[in-house]
């Protein structure tokens, strides 16, 4: 494909940093490389100077320039590395925009790899995924799906159907050449093969699937527990109001919390009681919800009040994992300590203090999103609808075969076919392009 216009953007994350990169695409990177930068070979660094148009020297840079179509988008590019300082980048930027290039959109530079065939959809879809992955097994998972693991394992999947049916239309052309019974006997075979393959396939993909998605934890208890001082210890920082009036927290307090090779959401929640309060109550409305949707749920405790019969009615009523959070034991005098109890989970710690904290944090290290397979890749919930859809297919096919209906056979494995076909991008709309890369971040 040939995209009329070149585009830029810059590349790294906004902010203060060592270096920035700015990058272009498109049929003027030639002469926007001459212009400003001379000769330069390509894919050698090359130390320029960078001037403006009244020949002030901007920044000095390191450029690399690709040919088409040995490059990331498949276009003429240019890679070019400045300091990072978002007021230089931009500056050079609008220079470029002002004459050579337009801004590019979200996902632009990998839509256009995609629309050169340097990536298929599941391979573009794994870049986003491992920028964004949250946990480093999910960053693994991206990097096979982005190799091609995944995208070769539906394409043989893909020449298996159409080797089927090409045996099929060789049968309907030429059905004298076929005994029914053997015929039928080995097209079961075949097609018992493709839907084991493919079963395996869902299966593997609904675990990249869930170890796609970032882990929730909600802190739930009873006001004055400790929840806000738990999270802000979690944290490593004030990111919830802590006050010892009853309902400070009042709505559900979101942070990222890194946790070894994780990321995981923790939520901080109004706490747990019955109150007249109208903001309030729809506060601790939002706490029950948040539980409902937390892969694990740290139900805080005052040690000196203890556990009773409201907290023990909360943890025998919630289908999700529960955590015990014994707090306060800087006043109680316990030992920190994790254990179970009535087949919970618990930790003696001290949020304020900090005593025992550590055992808690090194147990949530531990958890992972799924028990996922080695070697797994990541999936998405279009791949899985997609893989159903062609499950049901040869479900059909084998059921037409037992009558000997070889044209619904046929029709069938076709639009199964389609169905992978649709997973790769070989038959894909606009819409669901621009769904797809609009997630990305502009200069990717």
């Amino acid at each position: 494909m040939k995209n009329t216009d070149t585009i830029v953007a810059i590349s790294t994350a906004n902010g203060n940093a060592a270096v920035g990169i700015i990058r272009v695409s498109g049929p003027k990177t030639d002469i926007i490389s001459k212009h400003f930068f001379g000769k330069v070979e390509p894919r050698y660094a090359k130390y320029v100077k960078i001037k403006d148009g009244n020949n002030n020297v901007i920044d000095d840079a390191i450029v690399i320039r690709y040919v088409a179509p040995s490059s990331y988008t498949g276009e003429d590019m240019l890679e070019i590395q400045m300091h990072g300082n978002p007021i230089l980048l931009k500056k050079f930027q609008d220079i470029l925009c002002h004459e050579y290039c337009r801004l590019a959109k979200p996902g632009e530079f990998t839509e256009r790899a995609y629309l050169n065939n340097k990536l298929d959809l599941v391979q573009a879809e794994a870049v986003i995924d491992l920028i964004n992955s949250s946990n480093y097994d999910a960053s693994l998972a991206a990097q096979r799906s982005l190799q091609g693991k995944f995208s070769n394992t539906l394409t043989e999947i893909g020449d298996k159907i159409l080797y089927m049916r090409t045996l099929l239309e060789s049968s309907i052309n030429f059905p004298e050449d076929e005994i029914p019974d053997e015929s039928s006997k080995k097209y079961k075979n075949e097609l018992d093969s493709l839907t084991k393959k493919v079963e395996y396939v869902i299966k593997t993909a609904k675990h990249g699937l869930k170890l796609n998605d970032q882990t929730k934890i909600s802190i739930l208890g009873k006001p004055n527990v400790g929840k806000s001082t738990l999270s802000n210890c979690l944290l490593g920082e004030q990111a919830s109001i802590v006050s010892a009036i009853p309902g400070t927290t009042r709505d559900i307090v979101k942070n990222d919390l890194s946790l070894g090779d994780n990321v995981v959401t923790l939520f901080d929640t109004a706490g747990l009681r019955k109150t007249k309060d109208d903001i309030e109550s729809k506060g601790i409305d939002l706490s029950i919800k948040s539980s409902n949707f937390s892969d694990l749920i740290l139900y805080v405790v005052d040690d000196e009040v203890g556990i009773d019969e409201i907290d023990m009615k909360f943890l025998t009523s919630n289908k999700n994992e529960c955590w015990i959070i014994i707090n306060k034991i800087d006043k109680t005098g316990k030992v920190a300590e994790t254990g179970t109890y009535k087949g919970y989970k618990y930790f003696n710690l001290s949020a304020d203090t900090e005593l025992g904290v550590e055992l808690l944090k090194g147990e949530l290290m531990s958890i992972r999103n799924s028990d996922h397979e080695k070697g797994a890749t990541l999936a998405r919930e279009r791949h899985v609808e997609s893989l159903k859809a062609c499950l049901k297919n040869l479900y059909n096919a084998s059921k037409y075969n037992d009558n000997q209906q070889l044209d619904l056979i046929a029709e069938e494995l076709r639009r199964s076919h389609l169905h992978l076909q649709n997973i790769l991008g070989g038959d894909v709309d606009e819409e669901l392009l621009d769904e797809i890369f609009s997630n990305f971040c502009i200069g990717k």
